[in-house]
């Protein structure tokens, strides 16, 4: 039927004309992997590709951070077929995918104490072989009132040393990770505040776990950044779950 022939072609060159201007109309985005290249040269090279694409009748910008959250959002959260995107800004996902991950499930570490390591000394003052021994203050109490240190010097306390020199030889406490995830800050809850240490002498509200656990975080930002990092900021925190677990042989 040429009546209908007709009315198909006008449909068709529509549809084409539709198409036309909706592909002039897009925004591309272009990836580029640099491999092998020191850091004073990317942004030349950078430079030359985005050069190269205005010389082709392109109108190139390079895609700040929430170009980057808008994809992924896209990417991770909807289909592009649906009608109604969610407003979301891609962030949840940052579990290893985009951010390397500080400890995986399987990992072994040990806990690090207020500790010191003592000899006896005879009546001499000469080491007692045998006599070493590593003292922890969460549980012990150092049994001499004096000693001498490694120059001869001899000292009337014993101070104790800072955790964080620690080494991993004298580790009691082993722990094996469970699970790595990440969530909001305000996200924990009253029992994942009660494990994370936090003390009340009364919980007659349900929540003071919680709420001492908000005072604590807050006391170890920095005052300049707790629009960034305090709990009203409410940012993005690694959860590591973990059981305790025995000495590796390995260490023994």
């Amino acid at each position: 039927n040429p009546a209908i022939r007709k009315l198909l072609e006008k449909d068709q060159n529509y549809l084409d004309r539709i198409q036309t201007q909706m592909a002039t109309a897009r925004e591309f985005m272009i990836l580029i992997r640099i491999r092998e290249e020191e850091k004073t040269d990317i942004f030349p090279y950078l430079s030359r590709i985005e050069k190269t694409l205005k010389e082709k009748g392109f109108h190139v910008r390079r895609a700040d951070k929430e170009d980057i959250r808008r994809i992924l959002a896209v990417y991770f959260e909807q289909n592009v077929t649906t009608e109604h995107f969610e407003d979301s800004d891609g962030e949840e996902h940052i579990d290893g995918i985009y951010y390397k991950l500080p400890y995986k499930p399987g990992d072994i570490l040990y806990v690090r104490e207020t500790w010191q390591y003592l000899r006896e000394l005879d009546g001499n003052e000469q080491t007692i072989e045998g006599s070493e021994k590593y003292y922890y203050a969460a549980t012990d109490t150092l049994p001499f009132g004096a000693y001498v240190d490694s120059r001869g010097v001899t000292h009337d306390y014993i101070p104790w040393r800072p955790s964080i020199h620690m080494p991993k030889e004298a580790a009691r406490i082993w722990i094996k990770v469970t699970n790595v995830r990440v969530e909001r800050l305000q996200d924990i809850t009253e029992e994942q505040a009660k494990a994370e240490g936090i003390r009340v002498e009364t919980n007659n509200s349900g929540i003071m776990h919680r709420l001492n656990f908000r005072e604590l975080w807050n006391f170890t930002v920095k005052k300049s950044d707790l629009d960034l990092y305090g709990w009203d900021a409410n940012p993005w925190v690694w959860v590591i779950e973990f059981e305790r677990c025995e000495k590796p042989q390995e260490v023994e």
